[in-house]
């Protein structure tokens, strides 16, 4: 089967992570340069939380890795199937 997409298509860049990483990285250069520990040091580290986690996100495609999945016969598996049935 062949995929159809456009030949002069441009693949799109990682430019925004990036730029995402390094102003996180000046962020955490300017703290630990100028601060001591209080609430921006908070806002710092969610900040850092949440590109983390967009990246991961975007890079996974939202996607658990094969090892993190229990296989169908796992008794967590058949639990969940149980519980799914029971709320219909």
């Amino acid at each position: 089967m062949q995929i159809d997409h456009i030949p002069g298509e441009k693949r799109p860049t990682n430019r925004i992570w990036w730029v995402a990483w390094g102003i996180v990285a000046l962020g955490w250069i300017w703290y630990f340069t100028y601060r001591g520990f209080d609430r921006d040091s908070l806002a710092l580290g969610g900040l850092t939380g949440m590109v983390l986690a967009t990246w991961a996100i975007e890079v996974t495609g939202n996607k658990l890795p094969s090892w993190m999945v229990p296989n169908r016969n796992s008794r967590v598996r058949q639990q969940e199937i149980g519980n799914r049935s029971r709320l219909r």
